[in-house]
C-alpha cells in the first residue's frame, strides 16, 4: 500500500466531480421529464427549443430508459416515465414510417444518421427492437454499411445522408446501433439460461423423494432462493431483452409470492414469444418482399442483394426460434436450446459491422499521423468516433494506438473542455454543413477512456471534461444545455440535452472505473472466477428454520432468521443493481462470523464472482504497514479510499483485533488506540457504500468479543453465523445431486449414514464439483444375489472417491487389505476399508477380520473379480491376504 496517501487528494478530486456529474445528470432527467408532463400554456412561449422530430424523440427514448436502468428517479417519477417512454415509442414509429427510409424524395434530411438514432432506441425497448421501424432502420443501415462511398471507397464507412460524405461519426452511430441488437439478443439469452435453471431446479426438487426424506423445509427455502436469484438477475440484466420483464414492484411479505412470480415469469415469457416471434417473422417476411421488389441502381445491385442476404439469414433464424416456441408449451420450453440459438443469432448480427473495421482503423492511422505532426491538421472529432467504434467491434482495448489516441484526446483538449472543430459529417444541398456538437466528441472520448487500464484520467483532464456542463447551460433553473453556437436568445436545446446526459453517464462511469483501478493497486485486489452463488451448498437452512421458530415464540433480536443464501442475494441486487421483493430491508453490510474453514472467505470470493465485481481484501497488516507510530494516519488513509470504491465487494478478515471489546481499561496495544477513531469512519464507509453500490463483510472468529459500538446498526446491517453444514442442509444438497443423476433408488439406512459421513465436512469441499457425486457411489450399489444363503455381501469404500463390492463367507466382517484380480492385472489397492452391507457402518463399527474366517470360502462366478460401476465377470481364481500380529496368512478361493 505504499504511495496510497500521495494518490488520496486526486481521488478526492475524482470523486467529487463524480457526485457532481451524478447531480447534473439526474437533474437533467427530471428537466426533460417535467418538460414532457407540463401542460403548458400556449399562449406563453416554450422556454426549450425543440426540433420535435423522429431523431429528437429517439434521443429522449434513449435518455428515458438510462433513467430507467440507473434508476435515478422516485417511485412517481418512474411511473411518469412509463407512459412518456409509451409515448416516445408511438411517436418515432408515427412520424418515421419505414418506406420513408429507402425513398429520397420523402427520405428525412440524414436518413442514415436517424435510422441509427432511432434502432438504438428502440433495442434498449421491449418489443421494438424487430417492430416495423426496427426491421428498416436495421436493413438501411446494412445497405449502408456495405455501400462504397467517397472520398475512401471502402465497404464498412457511413454516410449521414443521401450524397454525403463517409465519416467515422456517422459509422460509429451505425455500429453502435448493429451491436445494440446483438446486445439485445444476448440479454434475452441470459434470461433464458435463467428460466431454465429455475425450471429445472425446481422441477428436480420438487419431487415426491423430498417428502419421503422428510425434507420440505429445505425444498421451500431452496425453491424461493432461485426465485429471488432469478428476480434479481432478471432486474439487473436491465431493459434490452426484446421481451418484457414485470418485475414483482410491490414489496412481497411471503416466500411463496417470490416463487410465485418466478413460476409466472416463465409462462408469460413463452407465451410474450410464441406471440411475438410469428409476428416477427411476418413484418421480416413483409420487408423481404419490399426489398425484392425495389429495382436498385446498379451502383446500388450489390448492397442492396447483401441487405437481401442478411435478412433471409435473420428469416431462417427466426423460424428456428418460432419451431422451438411454437412446439414447446411453457413448463417443456427447452430454455437452453433457445438461449444457445439466441447467442449464435446475435454473433451473426456481429458479423455484419465486420467490414467497418477496416475503415475505422484507416481513418484512425490517418488521424494519429496527423496529430503527431505538427504541420497537419488532426481531426480530432473523427478520432475519437473512430477509436470509439473500432474498440466496441474488435474488443481489444489493449492496443497501444488507442491508448495513443487517448492521448492526443487528451493533449488537445482546450481550456474550456472542447476540441477543435473539424469537418464537417454532412454538407446538405443548400449548402447548410453538418457539425458534430461538443458533447458527442466528449461522449465519445469518455467511452474510450473507460475502457483503456494503461490511459490514466488526470484530475485536470477530468475537470476540463466538465466544463461545458457549466458554460452551455443557459439556464440553472431549467437544468438543460444548449449548443456552443446557440441562437439568440441563448435556450436550452432538448437535442443538445439529451446528448449531455449521455455524455455525463460516460463520465460518471469513466470516473469510476479509474478511481477503483488506482486504488487497486494499493489494496490485495482478486477477481474471482470459482464457485458462483449458485454453486454453493448453503449449510444453514436447518439452523434458519430452527431461528426462524424460535423469532416466532419470542424476539431474537441480533441473530438472522434468513439463511446466508438469501442475504447474499440481497447483496447481489445492491452491487448488481438490481432489485428485490421482499419486505425487508436492503441489506449491504454483514458480520460473518462462526469457526474456522467454514467457508466465510468462499461466500465473499462467491458473490463477487457472481456479481463480477473485485474483491477487496483488508487485513490488519495493512494497517500498520508504515509502523506503530502511524497505525491512525494509516487507518484513516485505508478507510477514507474504500469510502470512493463503487461496484465492489470489501472483505473485512482478521479484524479482530482491530474491533476488540474495551474493557474500560487504558490501552496497552495498538489496535487500542486505533478503535475510536475507527467508529466515525465505519460509519462514513456505511454511508458511502450504500450510495456508491459497495458491500463490505467482516469475517471474525471471535464475534462475542468485538466491541458493541464497532458492531451496532449503522455500521454493519446483520450478523449472520457461518457454521458447518447443519444435517438438513446437507440431506438436501445430497439428495438434490442424487436426482440429478437420474438415481430414483435410494436405500434409507445408507442415505442417512452418508449424510452422517459428511457432519465435519467443510462447506468448500462440499460444494466441489464432483464431491456429491462421487459421495452418491456409495449409495447406489446393486447388491447381486448369490446361491450360497451363508454368504453376505460387504463392501469395499474408499473416503469419497470409489467403490466396489465383493462377496465374502464371515458375515460382519472387514479386511483392511485385499488384492484384486482385475482386468487380467493384479490392482493393489492399500488401506482399503471393507463395511458391511447394512449400513455401511452407521454404528460406527469397523470389525477386523477374525480367525474364524473360512479358510476354504468358494464364491459364486459373478462374484469375484470385478469392476467398479460394471457387471462383475467371471474369475480365475482370488486371493484374499489377512494380517494378524507380525505373521500373515494366505487364503485362496478358486472359483467353482
Amino acid at each position: 500500500m505504499d504511495g496510497l496517501e500521495e494518490v488520496l487528494d486526486t481521488m478526492e478530486e475524482l470523486h467529487r466531480l463524480r457526485n457532481h456529474a451524478q447531480e447534473l445528470r439526474a437533474s437533467g432527467i427530471r428537466a426533460l421529464l417535467a418538460r414532457r408532463n407540463k401542460p403548458g400554456n400556449p399562449k406563453l412561449p416554450d422556454p426549450w427549443d425543440a426540433a420535435d422530430d423522429p431523431v429528437e424523440w429517439s434521443l429522449i427514448l434513449r435518455t428515458f430508459q438510462l433513467a430507467r436502468r440507473q434508476r435515478l428517479l422516485t417511485a412517481d417519477e418512474r411511473a411518469q416515465l412509463g407512459a412518456a417512454i409509451a409515448e416516445t415509442v408511438l411517436r418515432a414509429n408515427d412520424r418515421c414510417l419505414a418506406g420513408t427510409l429507402f425513398q429520397e424524395d420523402r427520405a428525412p434530411p440524414v436518413p442514415v444518421l436517424a435510422a441509427a438514432r432511432m434502432l438504438q432506441a428502440l433495442a434498449v425497448i421491449p418489443s421494438q427492437v424487430f417492430s416495423p421501424l426496427g426491421v428498416a432502420c436495421y436493413s438501411r443501415i446494412v445497405r449502408e454499411l456495405y455501400t462504397v462511398c467517397p472520398p475512401d471507397w471502402m465497404v464498412g464507412s457511413a454516410r449521414a445522408g443521401i450524397k454525403g460524405v463517409a465519416s467515422a461519426f456517422a459509422t460509429n452511430e451505425c455500429v453502435r446501433a448493429v451491436l445494440g441488437v446483438a446486445r439485445s439478443l444476448k440479454d434475452t439469452a441470459k434470461l433464458a439460461e435463467l428460466l431454465g435453471y429455475f425450471a429445472e431446479r425446481t422441477r428436480t426438487i420438487h419431487d415426491e423423494l423430498f417428502e419421503r426424506f422428510h425434507l420440505q423445509d429445505w425444498d421451500r427455502i431452496e425453491r424461493f432462493r432461485s426465485a429471488l436469484a432469478l428476480h434479481v438477475a432478471a432486474t439487473s440484466i436491465g431493459l434490452r431483452t426484446f421481451v418484457e420483464v414485470k418485475a414483482l414492484d410491490v414489496p412481497a411479505t411471503d416466500d411463496s409470492e417470490v416463487i410465485a412470480w418466478a413460476n409466472k415469469l416463465g409462462t408469460e415469457v413463452a407465451a410474450q414469444l410464441a406471440g411475438e416471434v410469428p409476428e416477427i417473422e411476418k413484418r421480416l417476411t413483409a420487408h423481404v418482399a419490399e426489398l425484392e421488389a425495389m429495382v436498385p441502381e446498379p451502383l446500388d445491385a450489390t448492397p442492396h442483394a447483401l441487405v437481401l442476404k442478411y435478412l433471409r439469414t435473420a428469416l431462417n433464424d427466426v423460424a428456428a426460434v418460432r419451431a422451438i416456441v411454437t412446439a414447446n408449451p411453457a413448463p417443456t420450453m427447452p430454455w437452453e436450446m433457445l438461449a444457445k440459438l439466441l447467442v449464435e443469432t446475435a454473433g451473426r448480427v456481429e458479423k455484419v459491422v465486420d467490414p467497418a473495421r477496416s475503415y475505422l482503423s484507416a481513418v484512425i492511422d490517418h488521424e494519429l499521423a496527423a496529430g503527431r505532426n505538427p504541420a497537419s491538421v488532426c481531426d480530432y472529432a473523427e478520432l475519437a468516433f473512430a477509436a470509439a467504434a473500432y474498440a466496441s467491434i474488435t474488443r481489444r482495448w489493449d492496443e497501444t494506438r488507442l491508448a495513443d489516441a487517448a492521448r492526443i484526446l487528451a493533449a488537445a483538449m482546450l481550456a474550456d473542455g472542447t476540441l477543435p472543430m473539424g469537418r464537417p459529417f454532412h454538407v446538405q444541398s443548400g449548402g447548410l454543413r453538418l457539425h458534430t456538437i461538443g458533447f458527442e466528441v466528449t461522449r465519445a472520448f469518455a467511452y474510450v477512456m473507460r475502457h483503456l487500464d494503461h490511459a490514466p484520467l488526470s484530475a485536470e483532464t477530468a475537470t476540463r471534461l466538465m466544463r461545458p456542463f457549466h458554460t452551455l447551460q443557459p439556464n440553472q433553473e431549467i437544468h438543460g444545455w444548449c449548443d456552443e453556437q446557440p441562437p439568440i436568445p441563448r435556450r436550452p436545446t432538448v437535442w443538445t440535452s439529451t446528448i449531455a446526459i449521455l455524455a455525463l453517464d460516460n463520465i460518471v462511469r469513466v470516473l469510476s472505473l479509474h478511481i477503483n483501478r488506482e486504488l487497486t493497486r494499493h489494496f490485495t485486489v482478486t477477481s474471482p472466477k470459482g464457485l458462483q452463488l449458485h454453486e454453493l451448498l448453503y449449510g444453514d437452512y436447518g439452523i434458519a428454520t430452527h431461528i426462524g421458530e424460535k423469532k416466532r415464540q419470542a424476539a431474537w433480536p441480533h441473530d438472522s432468521s434468513e439463511p446466508i443464501a438469501i442475504l447474499l442475494q440481497r447483496m447481489r441486487a445492491h452491487v448488481c443493481a438490481g432489485q428485490v421483493p421482499t419486505a425487508t430491508r436492503p441489506a449491504h453490510t454483514a458480520i460473518l462470523f462462526g469457526p474456522p474453514g467454514t467457508g466465510k472467505t468462499t461466500l465473499a470470493e462467491a458473490l463477487a464472482a457472481t456479481c463480477k465485481a473485485p474483491l477487496f481484501t483488508v487485513t490488519p497488516s495493512d494497517i500498520v504497514i508504515g509502523g506503530q507510530e502511524k497505525a491512525e494516519r494509516r487507518a484513516r488513509a485505508v478507510f477514507r479510499a474504500l469510502s470512493f470504491i463503487t461496484r465492489a465487494v470489501i472483505l473485512f478478515d482478521e479484524f479482530d483485533s482491530i474491533l476488540s471489546r474495551r474493557d474500560g481499561k487504558q490501552p496497552t496495544s495498538t489496535f487500542g488506540f486505533i478503535l475510536p477513531g475507527m467508529l466515525p469512519k465505519l460509519r462514513d464507509l456505511y454511508d458511502r457504500s450504500r450510495q456508491n453500490g459497495v458491500v463490505y463483510l467482516l469475517a471474525t472468529n471471535m464475534m462475542y468479543s468485538l466491541d458493541d459500538a464497532a458492531i451496532r446498526d449503522g455500521r454493519f446491517d446483520v450478523r449472520a453465523g457461518v457454521y458447518p453444514s447443519d444435517a438438513l442442509s446437507r440431506a438436501g444438497s445430497l439428495l438434490y445431486a442424487a436426482t440429478q443423476s437420474q438415481i430414483s433408488t435410494i436405500p434409507t439406512e445408507r442415505f442417512a449414514a452418508c449424510v452422517k459421513a459428511t457432519t465435519w465436512v467443510p462447506t468448500a469441499k462440499l460444494a466441489k464439483p464432483g464431491f456429491l457425486l462421487r459421495l452418491l457411489g456409495q449409495i447406489n450399489r446393486t447388491i447381486p444375489r448369490c446361491g450360497a444363503s451363508a454368504r453376505r455381501y460387504t463392501r469395499c469404500t474408499w473416503p469419497w472417491k470409489a467403490a466396489c463390492w465383493r462377496p465374502c463367507a464371515a458375515s460382519g466382517t472387514t479386511i483392511r487389505r485385499h488384492t484384486a484380480r482385475r482386468d487380467g492385472h493384479v490392482a493393489q489397492r492399500p488401506q482399503c476399508r471393507r463395511m458391511t452391507a447394512d449400513g455401511l457402518g452407521e454404528r460406527g463399527r469397523i470389525t477386523i477380520a477374525r480367525s474364524s474366517h473360512t479358510r476354504a470360502a468358494r464364491t459364486s462366478r459373478a462374484g469375484s473379480p470385478w469392476r467398479c460401476g460394471e457387471p462383475p465377470a467371471p474369475p480365475a481364481r482370488r486371493r484374499c491376504r489377512r494380517r494378524r500380529g507380525s505373521r500373515s496368512t494366505r487364503y485362496r478361493a478358486s472359483a467353482d
